[in-house]
């Protein structure tokens, strides 16, 4: 399976290995900090490392339920090949996928989509990390 995302990356601005998911210069786990880190050669950073699978549970749920409200992609296949679908009773507009087929009427959409950067940050807050973790996790988008 294709991940949208790498969470498991040298995030400093500037370096080269910026948003990569792998490189020679990264070595995990390194515990020099307290914490599972990824360690980058080429700039020193020691980002966290994170439980990608335990992530894209918790991601799925979180965009399937952004998808619901802004009708931007399917909140079943993440698919943004859509086609308008008549009607509710309430006349709201439907909305169908393309690709999975699904119906549904999303809370407020919004006709005109825009496209994301190549890499794009995106700050989320992981309530997995637990109660006293105030963390945040900066994640990179696949284009």
């Amino acid at each position: 399976m294709s991940t949208l995302f790498t969470i498991n990356a040298c995030k400093t601005f500037g370096c080269r290995n910026l948003g990569l998911a792998s490189s020679e210069d990264y070595s995990w786990p390194d515990y020099k900090l307290g914490y599972p880190a990824l360690h980058c050669r080429a700039c020193g950073s020691y980002p966290p490392l994170f439980d990608e699978q335990q992530f894209r549970d918790w991601l799925s749920v979180h965009l399937s339920t952004y998808a619901i409200e802004k009708g931007h992609f399917c909140p079943v296949c993440y698919g943004t090949d859509m086609i308008c679908y008549g009607h509710n009773p309430q006349g709201s507009q439907r909305i169908q996928c393309r690709n999975c087929k699904k119906v549904w009427t999303p809370k407020k959409y919004q006709k005109e989509i825009t496209h994301p950067q190549a890499i794009e940050t995106v700050q989320l807050f992981i309530p997995f990390q637990g109660a006293s973790a105030v963390q945040k996790l900066y994640v990179f988008s696949q284009s």
